[in-house]
Formats: C-alpha cells, sequence, structure tokens
C-alpha cells in the first residue's frame, strides 16, 4: 500500500513544506510514500493543470491506496477518484472543496479542516466567478470545506484542528512542528485503521 500526497495550489517547493511533512507519519510505518509535484500554476491555469495532474498521478494508485491532498490537491483526489482511482481512503488537509462535495459513498474519507481558514472562502468566490463567468465549463470544485468540513454521510469523518490540547489554525496551521507532531500520528493512525493495514 502506498500513501500519495498532493500539495495545493500555488505551491512552487512540491509541497516539502506542507503535506510533505505528513511523509514520515506513514514511511516509517512501512507504507510507501508517493510525492506527487503537479508544479507551481496560477489560478487562470490552475484547472488545466488539475486534469493534467490527474492524468498523470491516475496510473500510479493501486487498490488500497491512500490519497491525501493539501488544499487544491484535495480537488485532485476527488478527480481521480471521478476517474476510476481504486483508493481504499482518503485524508483532505483544509480542503479548497465544496462541502457538499459528492465523494462515492464507498471510499472512507477524513476531512481536517478548522474555522480560521479564510483561504478557502476565497477559493470558493473564485469559484463562483469561474461557474458564472463560463457557464459552459463543468461547475468549478472549489469550495469552504476547509472551514466547515464536509456536509455529514456516513463515509465522511470531520476534525476540527481548532481545538485543545494542541489547536491547528488556518490554511497551513497543522504543518507547523508543534500541529503536526500531535495531528501526525493520529491522521496515520485513522488511515491505517480505516484501510485494516497492518504495519
Amino acid at each position: 500500500m502506498k500513501a500519495h500526497l498532493i500539495h495545493g495550489f500555488n505551491v512552487s517547493d512540491g509541497g516539502s513544506d506542507s503535506i510533505g511533512k505528513l511523509a514520515p507519519f506513514f514511511a516509517l510505518e512501512g507504507i510507501d510514500v508517493i510525492d506527487h509535484n503537479y508544479g507551481w500554476v496560477g489560478l487562470l491555469r490552475l484547472r488545466w493543470r488539475n486534469r493534467k495532474a490527474t492524468r498523470r498521478i491516475l496510473p500510479h494508485i493501486a487498490p488500497g491506496d491512500i490519497l491525501v491532498g493539501h488544499s487544491n490537491g484535495c480537488l485532485v483526489c476527488w478527480e481521480l477518484l471521478e476517474a476510476g482511482a481504486p483508493a481504499g481512503a482518503v485524508i483532505c488537509i483544509q480542503p479548497a472543496l465544496r462541502r457538499d462535495c459528492p465523494w462515492p459513498t464507498h471510499v472512507p474519507v477524513l476531512c481536517l479542516y478548522n474555522p480560521a481558514d479564510w483561504i478557502v472562502s476565497l477559493g470558493r468566490l473564485w469559484g463562483r466567478f469561474i461557474s458564472v463567468a463560463n457557464p459552459i465549463s463543468r461547475r468549478h470544485g472549489w469550495g469552504a470545506a476547509g472551514r466547515h468540513g464536509f456536509d455529514p454521510a456516513p463515509n465522511i469523518t470531520n476534525w476540527n484542528t481548532d481545538t485543545p490540547p494542541v489547536p491547528a489554525r488556518g490554511h497551513a496551521g497543522l504543518f507547523h512542528t508543534r500541529p503536526l507532531l500531535h495531528w501526525g500520528p493520529r491522521i496515520h493512525h485513522w488511515a491505517i485503521t480505516t484501510t485494516g493495514t497492518r504495519t
């Protein structure tokens, strides 16, 4: 089994200073980690780059693998499932996705959110603007789930990270050292428990 890490929008380091920091929590327990770097991209080319990233990542996903996304990387995770990726679970950290995002009911999804993530609210406004400006295109997936969590469903688990004893606030607060050391092992434990993996 592998964990596929997919970084967010407007990232030039391939996610090494954000989603990449979760790699040790998987790798040290025997789960292979693949960092998928789809490069820096501006807003106007983001949809195209997401589609390209989806096509490139899809062949690398084996049955039962875990998709782990941050921000726009969560939209790529959703598009991978829509394209038929046989993932066993999805972990969304501060997802720039709609709260009512229609996840496949057979795939467990963990959403880590917090009410201080105002960046995803800006993303929601951009998504609405794009949908109005170009009504022929499919509805833009961006929304504010990173601030509110996903709508309740049997396969959805929402964690508000702005809680004691170690709160993680904002769009990338979870990747600061102290919150990471608190939430990282919990993310890993959810993944192996949900997929039934023994490490």
